[in-house]
């Protein structure tokens, strides 16, 4: 993945005690491919770090339609964190696109820690802020641009996408059918894009 992780460099920041304090707090899972590690409906306890492997968090309608939220690669967190902090069930199934393998954390061991460490609140509120921009470019996408855009927006961000990610996914990130997602690829793409 070329694009910057959204955690990338702010726990390497952290001081030695810090990192060690926070790792102790981390277990690590495998996750199968389609697994997921919470559906619609369960209470959200853990936070993802996602190590290797790609996940997708999803919304599910009442008629069992999908409509993928986002993606998460190396180096991101993935969860359902506004749902932790309007406390409440999650909205969103968060699972496996591949094989994974993700460090958990515990979201209140995470956040006792956050409270006696002033430097780890640091660094998950530059998480937070990273989160909050990628989050906000996806409503400027969704809310101003055609299909074709969001598409190409997409592969600027993740150029490795289509490699990883099975098409139907992609589709359902973007809005659109797989069977216009067809007809988007075939289109020569410019030299900008």
């Amino acid at each position: 993945m070329s694009r910057p992780a959204l955690s990338s460099g702010v726990f390497s920041e952290l001081s030695a005690v810090t990192r060690r304090r926070l790792e102790q707090l981390a277990r690590t899972r495998l996750l199968s491919e389609g697994e997921a590690l919470f559906d619609v409906g369960d209470e959200v306890t853990v936070s993802a770090l996602v190590e290797r492997g790609v996940m997708r968090e999803v919304y599910v309608d009442a008629n069992g339609e999908e409509r993928t939220r986002g993606f998460s690669f190396e180096g991101d967190f993935a969860g359902a964190w506004s749902d932790v902090l309007a406390n409440r069930p999650s909205r969103t199934r968060v699972e496996a696109l591949t094989e994974v393998k993700v460090r958990l954390y515990s979201v209140k061991a995470l956040r006792e820690l956050e409270a006696a460490e002033p430097e780890l609140q640091r660094a998950l509120r530059r998480v937070a802020e990273q989160l909050y921009v990628r989050k906000s470019d996806r409503e400027f996408e969704l809310l101003t641009m055609d299909a074709a855009e969001r598409y190409a927006a997409l592969l600027k961000a993740a150029p490795d996408i289509e490699e990883r990610v099975q098409l139907r996914h992609i589709a359902s990130y973007v809005g659109i059918t797989p069977v216009h997602l067809s007809r988007l690829r075939r289109r020569p793409r410019s030299r900008g894009a």
